[in-house]
């Protein structure tokens, strides 16, 4: 548990960007021009508390077709997973794949709990029926991501949803990257053994923001607000969520956009020899060539032409593996360019 933390901190926190960066999932395109008009708006009233959360969970209700006492607003993804762990998991234990964001495994550490962790299947789904069979007494969470992170790989919901009928404790699903699959397990009558968190910062384009939300039952998250200060997200942030939300035509040209230059990028790793893993999600993973032994070995070599990729060695059993997370079309071919030398090189 703690050589995760650890690559987590190294790897996404103290991360300078790189010339050619593929290892943050950020929207290539930016934020819709009327979020940005929404920002612009909204930076006359900075002297004032936000008060426009109702206005965003009132559309967010809508948008679900759901009660809006069972939306709960964060500061990006990341925040909400840590509420849910801080009042559900404290001096508690958590169930997670081998292979997921590992935020959670490294909040485990400062609320004096432990991470039971499943392998994955061999083709790289995850094992539900062993995720609840791990479960045990003092366990508080499953916590999962659809699609997981980082294989980009989808849970279809019927399989979820049986997962949550079966399990002991809720399930903690982070659907930060369910855009890109265009389904979601939210619905008006979301089990009530679910707990989803969803995130404006990837398929928005608004990560610099931190601005997310988590959808569960109302006495779930009336648990929550009970335990949790005011003021959680600022107002140009929610401003901004607001006017994204209501700009479908600039998010589906954003998942467009995304899918297609990832698509481009499997295909040309594919004709460079690299394993690339089926993606539904934003992401995905690829194997190194047996030329370089590793991802750490590769990484090694990537940093030397100014290269960034997420090094999936930090999650047991991926050591051969990177994450690649599609840019500008400028940005990946440059990458591809990059590689074909190293391949040249090496």
């Amino acid at each position: 548990m703690t050589g995760l933390k650890n690559s987590y901190s190294h790897t996404y926190a103290t991360m300078q960007r790189a010339a050619v960066d593929l290892s943050l999932s950020e929207n290539p395109l930016g934020p819709s021009p009327k979020a940005t008009e929404a920002i612009i708006n909204a930076a006359g009233v900075l002297h004032l508390y936000p008060d426009e959360e109702k206005t965003l969970i009132a559309l967010l209700a809508r948008h679900y077709n759901i009660a809006e006492d069972s939306i709960l607003l964060g500061a990006g993804a990341n925040q909400l997973l840590e509420d849910y762990l801080k009042v559900f998991a404290l001096n508690k234990s958590i169930v997670v794949p081998s292979a997921t964001f590992p935020e959670s495994v490294a909040c485990m550490d400062t609320l004096n709990g432990s991470v039971r962790i499943v392998p994955l299947h061999c083709d790289l789904s995850l094992n539900l029926d062993a995720l609840r069979k791990t479960c045990t007494s003092d366990t508080a969470l499953i916590h999962l991501c659809n699609p997981n992170n980082p294989t980009g790989i989808w849970t279809e919901c019927s399989q979820l949803l049986e997962l949550a009928e079966l399990s002991p404790v809720p399930l903690l699903i982070s659907e930060a990257g369910a855009d890109f699959v265009g389904k979601t397990i939210i619905n008006p009558s979301l089990h009530p053994n679910i707990i989803v968190v969803r995130s404006f910062s990837k398929a928005h384009g608004l990560a610099g923001l931190r601005i997310g939300y988590s959808i569960a039952s109302s006495e779930k998250i009336s648990q929550m607000k009970s335990s949790l200060r005011s003021y959680r997200v600022s107002s140009l942030a929610i401003s901004a969520a607001i006017a994204a939300l209501q700009d479908q035509e600039h998010l589906q040209k954003s998942i467009a956009y995304i899918l297609q230059e990832k698509t481009w990028l499997m295909n040309e790793m594919r004709a460079l020899d690299f394993k690339v893993i089926p993606s539904q999600g934003q992401t995905f993973i690829a194997q190194v060539p047996s030329k370089f032994g590793n991802a750490n070995r590769f990484c090694s070599i990537a940093k030397q032409y100014d290269m960034a990729v997420v090094n999936c060695s930090l999650y047991s059993g991926l050591d051969q593996y990177i994450r690649i997370s599609p840019q500008k079309h400028a940005i990946n071919k440059k990458f591809i360019l990059i590689l074909k030398k190293i391949q040249g090189g090496k």
